[in-house]
């Protein structure tokens, strides 16, 4: 199969989407859907709605990461030491297939449901985790603007950061690794500030009225 190819969708002011891949029309068919984006992106947002409007199951890789680490105590984990533990594991020998079944159990407490992971970050993740699953699936990818990603961290953890120690976090190597994942992206989603469009597009895009 070729690259595939960019098709715009819909555009509004402040929002627009793509559809990359080519298994669109089979969407809501599939039982897995993986959400990708940087921090911020609204990632949690996309699983909660599709969660409460199309009865997925909200599963976020980053509970299973620190469960395999046994991290998930200490709800008070700085970003970066999350980011550290995310990106030490999959640098480890074995580390990404390690992950990659770990993930698989956690879908397979759902196999009679739709399941939405959220916050998959690496490429050499998927590729063993695809071994396990061996059905089809589906990879949204939520895209913005930078500022608008700095906006929305400071609104959410309430702290003080400087934009070039927010520059710094997204250049993370672990982050890096979400760039990896543009030949897979069936779609790509941008959000820019406006919720109502946001929810709107991806009630849209499940509900398969782009044609």
């Amino acid at each position: 199969m070729g690259k595939p190819k960019l098709e715009l969708i819909l555009i509004y002011m402040v929002y627009c989407s793509y559809r990359i891949g080519d298994g669109y029309s089979e969407l809501y068919n599939h039982n897995l859907v993986f959400i990708t984006g940087r921090i911020c992106s609204g990632k949690t947002l996309a699983c909660k709605f599709i969660e409460n409007e199309f009865g997925y199951i909200h599963i976020p890789c980053s509970l299973i990461m620190l469960n395999l680490l046994d991290l998930a105590q200490n709800e008070n984990l700085e970003r970066r030491v999350i980011q550290d533990s995310g990106y030490n594991l999959i640098s480890q020998k074995e580390g990404n297939e390690k992950f990659a079944f770990e993930i698989y159990k956690f879908i397979s407490n759902y196999s009679d449901g739709k399941v939405a992971l959220d916050g998959l970050r690496s490429l050499n993740t998927l590729r063993p985790l695809e071994a396990h699953i061996q059905e089809r699936f589906t990879i949204i990818h939520i895209g913005n603007r930078t500022k608008d990603l700095f906006s929305r961290y400071k609104e959410k953890y309430k702290n003080y950061i400087s934009y070039y120690d927010f520059s710094k976090m997204l250049n993370h190597p672990v982050e890096l690794e979400i760039n990896k994942f543009k030949p897979r992206i069936d779609f790509l989603v941008y959000n820019c500030d406006n919720l109502e469009a946001f929810y709107n597009i991806i009630e849209r895009l499940f509900k398969n009225e782009f044609k």
